[in-house]
């Protein structure tokens, strides 16, 4: 946030790393009157690693500022579980793909974000689950991550809850997702 008790100006932003709220590497704006002083705002969004730093250069006529900044890990706010398949056939070694989102109300989470798979069946008991291709490294740079359950359990038909649990800003954030174990075909 650049102030100043000048009068209204054109104030320019541009960066090093990471793009501003509108995708791109440079951003202008007026100030605006806050109380007594003018003020001009501007987002930034990167997938930099907290030790990384990023140099955003603040620009009024006559007057140029960089400004080194180091960003800390932007924690997901929400997580979404979601599969293209609603059920998965009842026999040792069948798959479900999985795919995985961290959000963000603002941005996206920052990278190598990681989760907590578990399945439950409708009593509450533990299913015996496999996960496959999922990244150890964790999210990707749209803060997805993708994996496949494979059943190992082929007693059970019926209900499975499939939960994924991810480290948020404050507290652990969980999503589920019901499939069906169907008898064999």
């Amino acid at each position: 946030m650049l102030t100043t008790k000048a009068n209204l100006k054109t104030v320019a932003f541009s960066t090093n790393a990471g793009m501003f709220l509108d995708s791109n590497k440079t951003y202008s704006t007026e100030a605006t009157i806050e109380g007594t002083q003018l003020v001009a705002k501007a987002v930034l969004i990167t997938g930099l690693e907290t030790t990384d730093q990023v140099h955003v250069k603040v620009s009024v006529p006559k007057v140029d500022r960089v400004i080194p900044l180091r960003f800390v890990n932007a924690y997901p706010d929400s997580i979404n579980i979601q599969s293209p398949a609603g059920s998965i056939v009842r026999e040792f070694g069948s798959s479900i793909p999985l795919n995985i989102f961290l959000l963000r109300t603002m941005g996206i989470p920052s990278l190598h974000q990681t989760i907590k798979l578990n399945a439950v069946k409708s009593d509450n008991s533990e299913i015996s689950l496999d996960i496959d291709e999922m990244d150890p490294s964790g999210s990707d740079q749209r803060g997805l991550i993708k994996a496949n359950l494979i059943l190992k359990d082929t007693t059970y038909t019926g209900p499975i809850h499939i939960i994924a649990r991810a480290q948020g800003k404050l507290n652990t954030l969980s999503d589920s997702l019901t499939i069906f174990i169907t008898d064999k075909k």
